[in-house]
């Protein structure tokens, strides 16, 4: 009898002992989430940002950070509270917003860490740029869209992340409701895709992109009528190694046809003579290979055209001219307009 008890008694120390363990081994696992993974789990967030307005703007071309307080309802109905610092980011818009020029908001990575998240400790917030606030928020839902329609082609791309925002001044307590959108922190889009930082960004030689994800980009960039970028100078492009080649990530596409942006400026370098003109922009020598990725671009069209038509935040009117516009670059996909032609056909006009 005694041995039986001694080994049921054994028994309940192992079983004890395995689940001490796991417990322990729980409690140690690395964070598989980040904080833009906390904001992520719904269309469209509610989220609080407290800052003193006046600091902040008052001088568009400084980088100084200023003290603020981000909150929001989590997925379990509880309030977080972060405290960050916020400074100006940007060019053009940063220099030209009338309204709220565009944000970085910097976590602590030890209070990251201290919440069991990743420590991607960054993200870029896009703001309202114009003071008529209907257009203004149109402005924003239309390049979060292109974004999204990115997305739907490949992970290679910044997530992004929607917000009805509240700017707090704390120092005079006024606040207002806009719309705005996160971006994902670049560590993190690397990591994400199991890529590493680039070194070169200026004058990269043809060979070393990967030269199908480049034809993607450019394709895209080329379908939403967008200009703003240069492969030679990484303009608005992020450069990222993966694989030992090389590929340029997509962003800040508020200069696109597809957003028509008021504030938009003609890239005449390329011969454009009209906002809304497709030229296409990707390395030449590709040209004669964009078989595959236009079949990509046809297979996709289903999902893309659902994308836009289901986006209901943005008014019927927007989402019509949008699907007109993506219908006819389909109408033409095999009939692709490449920047020889553009320029002549820009001195011939003038």
């Amino acid at each position: 009898m005694r041995n039986k008890y001694s080994i049921l008694y054994c028994l309940i120390l192992v079983i004890t002992s395995l689940s001490m363990n796991g417990a322990i081994a729980s409690n140690n696992q690395a964070p598989s989430s980040s904080i833009f993974d906390e904001l992520s789990y719904t269309e469209t967030l509610d989220l609080t940002l407290e800052v003193d307005m006046s600091a902040l703007t008052g001088d568009l071309r400084s980088t100084a950070k200023h003290k603020a307080k981000l909150s929001f309802i989590d997925k379990n109905g509880l309030q977080q509270t972060w405290n960050t610092k916020v400074n100006l980011r940007g060019k053009f818009r940063r220099m030209n917003c009338n309204e709220i020029p565009p944000i970085k908001i910097n976590f602590k990575k030890g209070d990251l860490r201290d919440a069991g998240l990743l420590e991607f400790d960054d993200m870029k917030l896009v703001t309202q740029c114009i003071k008529n606030e209907d257009l203004a928020s149109e402005l924003v839902l239309k390049e979060y869209l292109a974004y999204k329609l990115y997305n739907q082609l490949t992970d290679e791309s910044f997530r992004v992340q929607l917000l009805n925002i509240t700017y707090v001044d704390t120092r005079t307590r006024t606040s207002k409701t806009q719309s705005a959108f996160l971006i994902e922190d670049t560590a993190e889009m690397r990591a994400r895709i199991n890529a590493k930082k680039c070194k070169d960004k200026i004058g990269i030689s043809a060979d070393k992109f990967n030269r199908e994800q480049l034809r993607t980009v450019a394709l895209f960039q080329y379908m939403i009528g967008n200009l703003d970028w240069n492969i030679n100078t990484s303009q608005n492009l992020k450069m990222i190694g993966k694989d030992d080649k090389i590929l340029a990530i997509p962003y800040d596409f508020d200069f696109s046809g597809l957003v028509d942006a008021p504030y938009a400026i003609l890239n005449s370098n390329v011969g454009q003579t009209r906002t809304r003109q497709r030229i296409y922009l990707g390395i030449e020598k590709d040209q004669e290979s964009l078989e595959s990725e236009i079949i990509l671009y046809k297979k996709e069209k289903k999902a893309l055209i659902k994308c836009i038509k289901n986006f209901d935040r943005l008014s019927s009117s927007s989402r019509k001219d949008i699907l007109n516009y993506i219908k006819s670059f389909y109408k033409r996909i095999d009939k692709i307009q490449f920047q020889k032609q553009a320029k002549i056909s820009s001195a011939a006009v003038k």
